[in-house]
């Protein structure tokens, strides 16, 4: 009797502590290991939308026809400046066309008594006679104004945009029934790399129709990379960098890059194995950058550089 007792006899209250304590701790590392695999997920997710929306802008840009479009069409683009936490916003960003001034490619503008052929220019809408950032008068968003030549009209109306293309101006306007948002979006995700530090980082994608060409311009419009007489920076020039933040690691973060002229994109995941702990190691042409208060040497920036120069 005695042992058929000690058999029935029950858990003690310090077992059941120690058992309840390991499945909380087995629970909570679960949960955590859940998060962290969910999360690494969804950064891949972003980072493949974010590229293959900028694809889709390439390939509108090369396959444009003029159609119903009341203006030829300088080419489409990505327009992250509605994205950009350090810009203050946490929208979404846009597709948007460029439209010129003149009705087909290959026709001329007549602006206060000087003709323009803007099309056949070294960069869309740059005026011969000026230098590239020179500020020149031109019909821009509806109406006579002043901007830096070889811009992208960055601001019309209230949204920056305007409903459609107008003869004898120029203007940007929204591609409709595109949908470009991130999955789980969370407050400060995104991040345009301001490698300048003036507070103006790239911040617009721009493909040439036709070519394909990519251009990058500043968070004013300004275009970038270029030499006052048209000529591409090939040693001293500057991509997008969008940041995708992770919610829960800072030290973990994805870069997707996209290279002006040849609009190569690129993606890495930058973690601790990036870090330069000597910074004054790093080489010049973009072989680092700096993010978060730490120094990361970039992925695939020689075979990018060495394109140019061959």
């Amino acid at each position: 009797m005695r042992n058929t007792a000690k058999k029935l006899q029950g858990f003690t209250l310090m077992e059941m502590l120690i058992v309840l304590s390991i499945v909380i701790t087995l629970s909570a590392v679960g949960i955590s290991g859940f998060n962290s695999i969910n999360e690494t997920f969804t950064a891949n997710e972003n980072a493949e939308l974010v590229k293959q929306d900028i694809e889709s802008a390439r390939l509108k840009a090369m396959n444009m026809g003029k159609e119903n479009e009341e203006t030829w069409v300088y080419g489409f683009g990505i327009d992250f400046r509605n994205a950009d936490s350090s810009n203050g916003r946490n929208e979404n960003y846009r597709m948007y066309k460029w439209c010129s001034p003149i009705k087909n490619f290959g026709d001329t503008l007549i602006l206060e008594g000087t003709s323009y052929d803007l099309t056949r220019a070294k960069l869309p809408n740059l005026y011969s006679g000026s230098d590239v950032g020179d500020m020149i008068n031109a019909n821009l968003c509806g109406t006579l104004g002043t901007y830096k030549n070889g811009s992208i009209p960055a601001s019309c109306g209230s949204s920056g945009y305007l409903d459609g293309c107008l003869e004898n101006t120029t203007n940007l306007s929204a591609v409709f029934g595109e949908d470009l948002s991130l999955l789980n979006r969370f407050d400060g995700q995104v991040v345009l790399l301001d490698l300048e530090g003036e507070g103006n980082p790239p911040s617009f994608v721009f493909f040439e129709s036709l070519t394909g060409k990519a251009i990058i311009y500043a968070r004013n419009g300004e275009v970038l990379n270029y030499n006052e007489d048209g000529t591409f920076k090939a040693d001293d020039f500057v991509p997008l960098d969008i940041i995708l933040r992770r919610k829960s690691n800072s030290d973990t973060f994805d870069m997707i890059s996209v290279y002006p002229l040849s609009g190569e994109i690129i993606h890495h995941v930058y973690g601790s194995k990036d870090k330069k702990e000597i910074p004054s190691e790093c080489g010049e042409n973009l072989s680092c950058f700096t993010f978060g208060g730490n120094t990361y040497e970039r992925y695939g920036i020689d075979d990018e550089i060495k394109s140019y120069r061959d």
